[in-house]
């Protein structure tokens, strides 16, 4: 081909060589590759980077809000009658109005503070002028009571000490100066006021010390009201607005009914009234005779500062259906010489579960 057909084509002659020089750099490449069919490939491992695995979020458990859950003290006994205290919640067994339920707080009431208040009835029945001449006061038989709870609280244990006849008045607010709250004992006398004449509003006033409780100092987790009262009263709040409010409060009352000297209200009377309010908070109740002391006082009060220190609270969250009395039933399914007693009978009320009111204890308890 001459050269006019090249300028034709637009070719040089560099062309040939720069061909030729790519079919050599072809033919070194297919040698590279032959002699690496015989390495190894094991002797030069390879390093694969892999993307961190995406940490899996565990599910967290259902937050229950400590303000909707209903408390309920529990006392252990065994065969004996001796008060039981190394349980935990897998030994209970929880039914609520016949339905298995679960239990959401549990509670040793040991190891914690416990916050008591302690309620005494001033009225005019407590006290009378005897027809053989002087007068006759159930209150020096009390006091010497209490001094004997207070002897055997623990030291950290914080005590308010109230007087109520138809009024409600706190003598001592949360101390645990407990010398200095035996002094103020002194301050128990029969009321002399008209207004308080011939009343006694001890449910009111259960109530009222029950609000006090509801404001105990932080980190008291025992809460219990110890009533002394020979057992009458003039109407108010009725017993299952006492139960109500002690069980949503977590509160155990404890009642001690002295007789002997005046006109006394019956047993029956006192089973329905006082010592039902007793029963279905998991507390107890004792009819003393501050005359010859056929039940001991002391026998009384020894046993209501053991069970202080021996009761479970269990917490529970009811039903958004239930409503005013809801039946109880707790079980200790892998001890049968055991014997729990608690609440039946639950009551409780929506506007329990309200927030309650800020203002100062004094504030709340209105005269």
């Amino acid at each position: 081909m001459g050269p006019s057909l090249w300028r034709r084509f637009g070719m040089h002659a560099a062309v040939p060589v720069a061909l030729a020089g790519l079919l050599l750099s072809l033919m070194a490449i297919d040698s590279a590759a032959q002699q690496d069919r015989g390495v190894n490939t094991f002797q030069a491992p390879q390093v694969v980077h892999f993307a961190a695995p995406v940490p899996l979020q565990a599910t967290a458990p259902p937050q229950v809000d400590p303000a909707t859950l209903i408390r309920i003290p529990v006392t252990v006994v065994d065969d004996s009658g001796r008060c039981v205290d190394s349980l935990s919640a897998r030994d209970f067994s929880l039914s609520i109005d016949g339905q298995e339920s679960p239990i959401a707080m549990f509670r040793a009431d040991r190891a914690t503070t416990a916050a008591l208040g302690v309620l005494v009835d001033i009225s005019q029945s407590m006290g009378f002028r005897s027809s053989f001449g002087g007068y006759r006061s159930k209150l020096p038989f009390i006091r010497d009571a209490i001094e004997r709870v207070i002897d055997q609280l623990d030291a950290q244990d914080n005590v308010f000490l109230a007087a109520f006849a138809r009024r409600f008045h706190i003598i001592d607010d949360f101390t645990t100066d407990h010398d200095a709250l035996q002094e103020r004992l002194s301050a128990l006398r029969v009321t002399d006021e008209l207004d308080d004449f011939n009343a006694s509003g001890i449910y009111n006033s259960l109530i009222k010390g029950i609000t006090v409780l509801t404001h105990a100092p932080k980190g008291c987790e025992r809460r219990a009201l110890l009533v002394f009262t020979d057992g009458g009263d003039t109407g108010g709040h009725g017993a299952d607005d006492v139960i109500a409010r002690a069980q949503f409060a977590g509160v155990t009352i404890f009642n001690v009914i002295v007789q002997g000297y005046s006109h006394e209200m019956d047993a029956l009377s006192i089973r329905n009234g006082l010592g039902r309010i007793a029963a279905e908070t998991g507390g107890l109740t004792f009819i003393v005779n501050g005359k010859d002391e056929s039940v001991p006082i002391s026998t009384a009060t020894a046993e209501i500062v053991s069970e202080l220190d021996n009761q479970y609270v269990l917490g529970f969250s009811p039903s958004q259906w239930s409503s005013g009395a809801v039946p109880v039933e707790l079980m200790l399914p892998h001890h049968p010489g055991m014997r729990a007693r608690a609440p039946s009978v639950v009551r409780f009320r929506p506007e329990n579960f309200a927030p309650g009111p800020s203002a100062p204890i004094a504030a709340m308890l209105p005269e």
